[in-house]
């Protein structure tokens, strides 16, 4: 329910992260989340470029121009409601709760004292401003070696890029003004199972799936705000735009199927094959684009994607018998020659 309206530049109240929430007419728009299972925000920009702040049992959003809205006892609800732009865009309430962070931080560090977690992964590379929240609220600056933990939140800023490597050598790289969300990496290394589940809310990406993806075809999802990709063994480009913009997919390698918010599901199975979606409202059509497309639109995040693990062993173990034997052969030309 909303219950005031008064948004328009210059009818901004005073209040500020941290104030509470005691009058409507503090806020451009105040929402009730109770008894909703799903809510639409206005201005579906300022939802996927937001700042997320716990009010007490409040979700405040701040935009990129310092307008607010006031989600009235959104933590209250369990769970709390997915939040939807007008054209169907959707943040799940899992992303919303990650992008808001804890309710104290530090508060989760306190209570895991002595139980130290494991890393699901490692950066491999960092250009520019590359910032992670963990899941106690704990903000750092990334910087090559780092490790990434289950729930971290991945900022970059202008100019900045990040290359991952999970523990199922898997490979992911977000480029600049990119924002994601580390949902959940299980992966047990003696059977090669489990399950990897990432959310890109913008920016442009890009990734190589790893041996998750090849223990079951449900094992591995990468969403953005209107699409879930279900990932089948490949390597994909994309873009995680704002509603009415075009957030493209492109299958790289292998296969993957691509679902909008609204269930329609569309296979890519052939190199460049790309889908663009712009709203959950428009079926999903497959685009076939050259490779100079790709390297156009694509070329930067690529040039950030650290190289595969399980290639890079392959192509030594390929290469160490031909490069010992040629080895050889200069040295016996030599010893030849010296005679």
């Amino acid at each position: 329910m909303v219950e005031s309206l008064t948004f328009g530049k210059g009818e901004m109240g005073d209040v500020r992260p941290g104030t509470p929430a005691s009058s409507a007419q503090e806020y451009n728009l105040v929402i009730d989340a109770s008894g909703h299972s799903s809510l639409t925000i206005p201005f579906g920009v300022l939802l996927l470029k937001a700042d997320f702040v716990r009010e007490g049992t409040d979700l405040l959003l701040v935009g990129p121009n310092g307008e607010q809205i006031l989600v009235r006892d959104y933590f209250t609800m369990d769970p709390p409601p997915d939040l939807l732009t007008e054209g169907g865009a959707m943040l799940t309430a899992d992303t919303v709760e990650a992008l808001a962070g804890p309710i104290a931080p530090g508060l989760f560090a306190q209570a895991e004292e002595g139980a130290e977690a494991s890393p699901i992964g490692s950066v491999e590379s960092v250009e520019g401003e590359v910032t992670v929240t963990r899941a106690d609220g704990t903000e750092i600056k990334l910087n090559e070696g780092d490790p990434v933990f289950q729930g971290d939140v991945l900022e970059t800023g202008e100019e900045g890029t990040v290359g991952i490597v999970f523990i199922d050598d898997s490979t992911f790289a977000l480029d600049e003004d990119g924002r994601m969300v580390l949902d959940e990496l299980i992966f047990d290394p003696q059977s090669t199972e489990g399950k990897s589940s990432l959310t890109v809310v913008q920016g442009a990406f890009t990734f190589v799936s790893g041996k998750i993806a090849q223990s079951g075809p449900d094992s591995m999802k990468v969403s953005t705000p209107v699409a879930t990709l279900g990932i089948r063994g490949t390597k994909v480009a994309g873009q995680a735009a704002q509603e009415g913009e075009e957030n493209t997919i492109v299958l790289l390698e292998g296969e993957i199927l691509v679902t909008n918010q609204s269930g329609v599901a569309l296979t890519l199975n052939q190199p460049n094959q790309s889908v663009q979606v712009t709203s959950a409202f428009t079926p999903p059509q497959a685009v076939q684009l050259t490779p100079d497309q790709v390297q156009q639109r694509f070329g930067g995040v690529l040039e950030s994607l650290p190289p595969s693990p399980a290639a890079t062993q392959e192509t030594q173990e390929t290469e160490g018998p031909a490069a010992t034997e040629e080895a050889a052969e200069e040295e016996e030309e030599e010893e030849e020659e010296g005679e």
